[in-house]
């Protein structure tokens, strides 16, 4: 019950838990205990250290549970709207937000998609009512491009990895899921 579960029975190994808020809350303490353990092993652990580790801990996980606050109610409206995405990385926050992945452009990172999979996915697209694609900066968006210009459809970005600042990334990929998932007033 407390484990954080990084595969599916087909041997998939999610690497992306840092996509889902909840968990990311669940990793700090951790943190905080790492942290501690080097310090005291450097002597350098003091009841003043403990306090200030302690309250950061606590700062950490409130504005991280903000961010789970955001996108819990900022998508509701959202709810069960398919997505593509570029690649398996947002498996975990579609199934806690709400959103539903119908396709995903590369199923492993490594490899480029075969026309086969291209058509597949506009197939998908075409049938499921697909709003949006979302490329990501890691990867070549040409497939992507073609895909969603093939199926008529706008491209939205989402980065799984950012730059470094993990709330600026979460902010940025919600507020790309909002704009091409919420239905344009006409």
């Amino acid at each position: 019950p407390g484990e954080i579960c990084t595969h599916d029975h087909d041997g998939y190994v999610d690497q992306h838990l840092g996509l889902d808020p909840v968990l990311v809350a669940r990793l700090i303490p951790a943190m905080r205990a790492e942290i501690e353990a080097i310090q005291s092993a450097r002597g350098t652990l003091s009841d003043a250290e403990k306090a200030r580790l302690a309250a950061a801990e606590e700062s950490l996980t409130q504005r991280v549970m903000q961010v789970h606050s955001d996108w819990a109610t900022k998508l509701l409206p959202v709810k069960g709207v398919p997505v593509v995405t570029h690649h398996n990385a947002f498996p975990r926050a579609a199934e806690r937000y709400g959103f539903r992945i119908a396709a995903v452009v590369r199923p492993f990172e490594t490899s480029d998609p075969s026309p086969k999979e291209i058509a597949d996915t506009v197939q998908v697209i075409r049938s499921e009512n697909v709003p949006a694609i979302f490329i990501e900066p890691q990867f070549n968006p040409g497939a992507a491009k073609r895909i969603a210009q093939a199926a008529g459809i706008t491209i939205g970005s989402l980065d799984p990895l950012g730059d470094g600042d993990w709330f600026k990334m979460m902010d940025g990929n919600l507020a790309q899921l909002i704009e091409h998932l919420t239905p344009k007033a006409k």
